[in-house]
């Protein structure tokens, strides 16, 4: 997958053909404005109906090598992912260091809210439409600030032990 291969994506003039089958991404004009918002700013601001444009999200933040970071309204609040595992894959920088691990733990705790680590991947629902943005900002910060340089094939999402 290129830039030139997702543009034709995004824009309906080609299908993406993966493993599950066929799938016509096509935006319309205002996932479009918002899929170019996120570029500058670094997450997505999306619904849960927008699927394709979820989908068009993840597929450039593969070619760019960057943390997939959605903030994704559903109903009165909103459910707040970073996906590193990728990263991982790409033999990119998506290992949080220790202190980062612990840092993005304690923030999920403050929030107190349903929340799930696993093997790259940290989600956060429900939280406030208001608060949203400012969180994922947050983890962003921890992801850019503490990861390793190179990913030496390990990821242990789990709380370290008090010791």
């Amino acid at each position: 997958m290129n830039e030139q291969r997702l543009d034709e994506l995004i824009y309906g003039k080609d299908v993406y053909r993966g493993v599950g089958g066929s799938y016509k991404i096509g935006l319309k004009r205002d996932e479009i404005d918002a899929f170019e918002a996120a570029k500058e700013r670094g997450y997505l601001l999306a619904t849960s109906a927008q699927k394709s444009l979820r989908f068009a999200w993840e597929l450039w933040c593969e070619i760019h090598l960057i943390p997939y970071a959605v903030v994704c309204s559903h109903g009165s609040k909103s459910k707040v992912s970073l996906e590193l595992s990728y990263l991982q894959r790409m033999g990119n920088a998506g290992n949080l260091t220790e202190e980062g691990l612990a840092l993005l733990l304690d923030l999920l705790h403050q929030h107190r809210a349903n929340w799930n680590c696993s093997e790259g991947h940290a989600e956060i629902y429900p939280v406030p439409h208001a608060a949203a943005e400012l969180l994922m900002r947050q983890m962003l910060a921890i992801h850019a600030q503490h990861h390793h340089p190179a990913w030496d094939g390990r990821f242990d999402w789990q709380q370290p032990e008090d010791g």
